[in-house]
């Protein structure tokens, strides 16, 4: 069975917006129940790697904004 308030505790956490309070409270639910641990892991590799493709896409699109500031300044 789904725990409703772990969903929204998690959902709080990964977008940064759980409070002191709240994350005492995840804290509690994961300790209690392995299921939740690893849903919560699971999660963060995710995000991790969401975020890894997201800085990769930043750095190409940088490097394509330089590219194109030299070859103004060039040309």
């Amino acid at each position: 069975m789904k725990n409703e308030r772990f969903e929204e505790l998690m959902g709080l956490f990964l977008d940064g917006e759980i409070t002191a309070t709240q994350l005492d409270e995840l804290t509690e639910l994961v300790a209690a129940d392995p299921v939740c641990l690893k849903e919560l892991r699971g999660q963060l590799a995710m995000a991790e790697g969401r975020f890894d493709r997201a800085t990769d896409l930043l750095k190409r699109s940088l490097k394509l904004s330089d590219g194109l500031r030299d070859r103004r300044l060039v040309g």
